[in-house]
């Protein structure tokens, strides 16, 4: 049963902008939304640089998705064997292969692109080891550049935290409230702001020693507002309603 949601959409609009010098000179790198899939499955809390080089890996040995969809999971994992839960993934990146190439014998997932934004969503997260955040990143990441909010753990601490959201929100909550919230945003917008507020979480917004006095957004923060009595120029809108499936 789809999640629906009963809350006031909030304007990032303005958030956008005052980030954006995080991004200044960014050249995102898209990668084919098969290629991007499987970059994203391995890449679940693992360091970017770690994950980069064991994708890199595991294309040059395996290149192409029947290649990929034929192999071990002992190989697969043999090569990621520096990203967290080696051995998880590499099983969840073959299966998913094959489920894919049943699907498209081409490995194109272009097609994705022509469904609606749940339904695509849908199918994506019916692979084995795809979540929210690992759909979210093929359709909006890859250069299918579709409309959607990818939340990773950094990105999701930063929204809970200036409690626009409720504490208990997840980051599949909180991709579908800023992806519904900004439907007038095209699928660079939403890339962009993605790293934007990843970088935020990164630096000034971590999960240990806050710099609030330092943050960009720390007028629209309920926790920097706690922490440094920082006065808030505009009120979040209060949600309503369960925030589970």
């Amino acid at each position: 049963m789809q999640f629906r949601f009963d809350f006031a959409r909030f304007d990032f609009e303005p958030w956008r902008a005052v980030l954006s010098v995080l991004v200044d000179g960014v050249e995102l790198s898209r990668r084919l939304p098969f290629d991007q899939l499987v970059k994203s499955m391995i890449s679940g809390r693992t360091k970017d640089a770690v994950s980069a080089r064991s994708y890199r890996s595991l294309r040059a040995q395996f290149p192409t998705g029947p290649s990929l969809a034929m192999a071990t999971p002992v190989e697969v994992e043999r090569l990621i064997a520096h990203v967290t839960f080696p051995e998880v993934k590499a099983a969840h990146v073959v299966d998913a292969a094959k489920l894919v190439g049943q699907a498209w014998q081409d490995y194109d997932l272009t097609p994705l692109s022509g469904m609606p934004p749940q339904v695509r969503l849908e199918w994506l997260e019916r692979l084995p080891g795809v979540g929210r955040k690992v759909a979210a990143s093929t359709l909006n990441a890859s250069t299918l550049r579709l409309p959607v909010y990818i939340v990773d753990t950094h990105v999701w601490r930063v929204i809970v935290r200036t409690g626009i959201v409720p504490a208990n929100a997840t980051p599949r909550d909180v991709s579908m409230f800023v992806t519904e919230s900004m439907q007038d945003w095209d699928g660079e917008t939403f890339t962009l702001f993605h790293v934007a507020v990843k970088r935020l979480g990164q630096t000034l917004c971590r999960d240990t020693k806050l710099l609030c006095h330092l943050c960009p957004l720390a007028a629209d923060c309920a926790t920097a507002r706690a922490r440094g009595g920082v006065r808030s120029v505009r009120l979040p809108p209060r949600a309503r309603g369960p925030w589970r499936r």
